[in-house]
């Protein structure tokens, strides 16, 4: 039976690394997974910044389940030796905080283009960044997507079939914001699941988020359902967007957030998201046997 492990973007709870380290404390959720800090992207911070990070990670206890990187979410049509070279620096990130894992994409396609003629080209950049990340020891972790090649079940099977030792991101609600069935992406993504994203959605009016378990993801089910075929530690990284927070508009131009509640900050409503998510694996049949680690009940 699986173990799940919170962990969070807790940059949408607070800007700062100490309020994001506060928040991530008081929801007892004990990893995140960081994209910005300070209101910058992670893959813009110094070596000097880095070390600082390290140290306040450790003093507060939080671990890293992966680097949120955008690696991967830019044209394939443009060049790829540019994009190789932040890519190899977010490894060094990666290894510099202490994670073996980097969450990445496979690359944007020109709009409402098909995808079969860019394929190729895909696999060849996404084999590379394997091929490195093998070298220094780095696990590539896939993530479905809008307007990226992995955007549909088919690709995302494609993409994990495809390219040796790349591992896979479930995230229901980037599914059904696409039009595609969360559930027919699990099946695609299980037998290289890594771990999941806990972003949860309604498909009607154009696509809404909502809390974890509010939505059509149908998450408590996948989760019962996975943790029955692996007993690994899987981490459950929560991405609440219920409320607007730094880099909100480069991570989708889309207005997602919101369900109808009334939160009087973003810090609210990440701690509201934590709480349904909790529900969530309780509901399912979980139980918390430390902080923020779920394990069967039976």
């Amino acid at each position: 039976m699986a173990r799940y492990v919170l962990s969070a973007f807790s940059d949408e709870a607070a800007d700062s690394l100490d309020e994001q380290l506060l928040a991530l404390r008081e929801a007892g959720i004990t990893c995140m997974e960081p994209r910005f800090i300070d209101g910058r992207g992670i893959m813009t911070l110094t070596d000097e910044e880095l070390c600082k990070m390290k140290a306040a990670l450790d003093a507060a206890g939080i671990g890293l389940s992966a680097i949120g990187s955008p690696i991967g979410k830019y044209p394939i049509t443009d060049p790829f030796e540019p994009h190789f070279e932040s890519f190899k620096r977010a490894c060094e990130i990666a290894k510099r905080l202490g994670t073996p894992r980097i969450r990445m994409f496979s690359f944007f396609l020109p709009k409402d283009a098909d995808p079969a003629p860019y394929r190729d080209e895909v696999m060849t950049r996404l084999s590379a960044f394997r091929e490195y990340a093998d070298s220094v020891g780095i696990t590539l972790c896939h993530e479905n997507e809008g307007a990226i090649y992995g955007e549909s079940p088919a690709c995302v099977a494609d993409v994990l079939s495809s390219v040796d030792g790349l591992r896979g991101i479930w995230d229901a609600a980037n599914y059904i914001l696409t039009g595609n069935d969360p559930l027919v992406g699990y099946e695609a993504t299980k037998a290289s699941l890594e771990y999941i994203h806990i972003k949860d959605a309604v498909a009607k009016d154009g696509g809404r988020i909502v809390p974890p378990g509010d939505g059509e993801g149908r998450i408590a089910e996948v989760l019962s359902a996975h943790s029955k075929t692996t007993d690994a530690t899987v981490y459950l990284t929560l991405e609440p967007h219920l409320a607007d927070f730094a880099g909100y508009s480069a991570i989708d131009d889309r207005n997602l957030a919101g369900k109808g509640q009334s939160f009087a900050s973003k810090r609210e409503a990440f701690a509201y998201a934590a709480a349904a998510l909790k529900r969530l694996l309780v509901g399912a049949g979980f139980v918390e046997s430390e902080i923020g680690v779920f394990t069967p009940a039976e």
